[in-house]
């Protein structure tokens, strides 16, 4: 088997996605350069939106599918993969194999639901850009990709009290939908998880090249499991890029001894 065989590398950046504008650094880039020109795909897995995603990859110059919108949809760059994607929806040069409802139903859904349960809530449809970056501790610019959301809907409860929250969340579970805790935003959306979005890049890639190695790297411990919605702490910084680049090289480096 070559040296060069395809590589998976599926990491949750929810941690530090907010900080990939102004962490990265030269060693970060060398070494993203490095993996992606020996047959590594480094796919970025995230709740966050398509544009928040994109912004990233260009920030950090990786050229993947990616999976956004906690495992909603993955999308494949079109001609990245050389084999035929079937089911798919063709969306801005790439392939878009989606799971989630569209977001305009959950949105719906949430507002139905809540107003059943007598639960006042604000999503991020109905909040101007300004006051998504006040609540959520972000720029403005990251308000606007994160108001950008095409499967799920993010919100705030008005009433502080955690048995309205609970109260709401069971019943939008029961109209079969998926919550997220986050502060001060929660997120729902369609019940599916990151797992099933990367078993089908898995598949597409085994389709095209054969063997393929798969490999998870983060710096949480579950790098699938479902994402802390909380903001990320400001003190993320350039170590903990560098940090991350490095987890990545090494699995990578760990696999490749193996064959």
């Amino acid at each position: 088997m070559s040296s060069d065989i395809a590589v998976l590398v599926f990491s949750n950046i929810d941690g530090f996605l907010p900080h990939v504008f102004d962490a990265s650094s030269g060693e970060v880039a060398e070494v993203l350069h490095r993996l992606q020109s020996s047959a590594v795909s480094i796919v970025l897995c995230s709740s966050q939106t398509r544009a928040e995603v994109e912004a990233a990859q260009q920030a950090l110059g990786i050229a993947a599918p990616f999976v956004c919108e906690s495992g909603c949809a993955a999308f494949v760059p079109r001609g990245y993969v050389p084999v035929g994607v079937s089911n798919v929806r063709d969306v801005a040069g790439y392939y878009a194999l989606e799971m989630g409802r569209p977001h305009g139903e959950v949105a719906a859904a949430l507002k139905r639901v809540a107003s059943g349960q007598r639960v006042d809530v604000r999503g991020f449809q109905d909040m101007a850009v300004e006051e998504v970056a006040r609540a959520c501790r972000m720029s403005l610019l990251q308000a606007r990709l994160a108001k950008l959301r095409e499967y799920g809907e993010r919100f705030r409860i008005l009433d502080p009290r955690e048995a309205t929250r609970r109260r709401l969340f069971v019943a939008l579970e029961r109209a079969g939908l998926r919550c997220l805790y986050g502060d001060p935003c929660h997120q729902v959306g369609t019940a599916v998880n990151t797992d099933a979005a990367v078993r089908m890049i898995q598949d597409l890639y085994r389709a095209a090249f054969g063997a393929v190695l798969s490999v998870g790297a983060s710096e949480a411990t579950a790098p699938f499991s479902g994402p802390d919605l909380s903001v990320p702490n400001a003190a993320m910084s350039g170590a903990a890029m560098t940090r991350w680049v490095a987890s990545i090289d090494d699995s990578v480096r760990s696999l490749r001894r193996r064959l």
